[in-house]
């Protein structure tokens, strides 16, 4: 999947993707990055690039997606959550879920793809 998109857009391709999947959405980010790996080996891409893109664009998904939780997160989601089936109940277990182990599942979560 990652092989058309990386050799059509190289480093942007790794950027978005990468970007996108560090923001929230479950996108295959390791398969970008390991596919351009085997570009590296082919020459069509160099490595400290690679990992120069991979880098910010974790960097600024992780923070931008801080950023609108901090200063959107709840007010958004109750306002918009219906549409994604979101619902006050939903919403109040997940706050007393996150109350009760946070921390842990945060981190946890962060080494399974899907949850993060």
């Amino acid at each position: 999947m990652a092989y058309p998109y990386l050799a059509e857009y190289s480093y942007w391709a790794l950027f978005i993707v990468l970007f996108a999947e560090s923001l929230g959405l479950p996108l295959p980010g390791e398969a970008f990055l390991v596919a351009s790996v085997f570009f590296v080996l082919h020459g069509q891409m160099h490595i400290v690039w690679v990992a120069i893109v991979a880098i910010l664009a974790a960097i600024l998904g992780d923070n931008t997606g801080y950023m609108i939780g901090r200063w959107g997160g709840r007010r958004l989601i109750v306002r918009y959550g219906g549409c994604i089936g979101i619902t006050a109940e939903h919403l109040a277990k997940t706050e007393r879920f996150f109350v009760r182990f946070g921390a842990e599942i945060v981190i946890v979560a962060r080494f399974i793809p899907l949850l993060r």
